[in-house]
């Protein structure tokens, strides 16, 4: 799983496997990630955070748990946005 820009022709690469979870609003996209390279498995002791702020495709990240969380503060991502799609057996 990677969180992937849409285009007219295909896609475009935002975060790279293994994505597991996902939250989003009209302003920001949020991904946990274990880090991997798509043909190994995914290092699941590491969890990467993402923020895609979608009125300029800026992304930001990775982060630990904590900077993830200083960082949604910082940039204004609302506190009630959650992870609402989370695959159990990529977690």
């Amino acid at each position: 799983m990677a969180l992937v820009k849409k285009m007219s022709k295909g896609g475009i690469g935002v975060v790279g496997p293994t994505v597991f979870a996902a939250g989003w609003n009209t302003d920001f996209i949020m991904v946990m990630q274990h880090p991997g390279d798509g043909i190994h498995p995914a290092n699941k002791s590491i969890t990467n955070y993402f923020i895609l702020r979608l009125k300029d495709d800026k992304l930001f990240g990775p982060f630990g748990e904590a900077d993830f969380t200083e960082q949604r503060k910082l940039l204004g991502v609302p506190s009630n946005l959650d992870f609402t799609l989370v695959y159990k057996d990529l977690e």
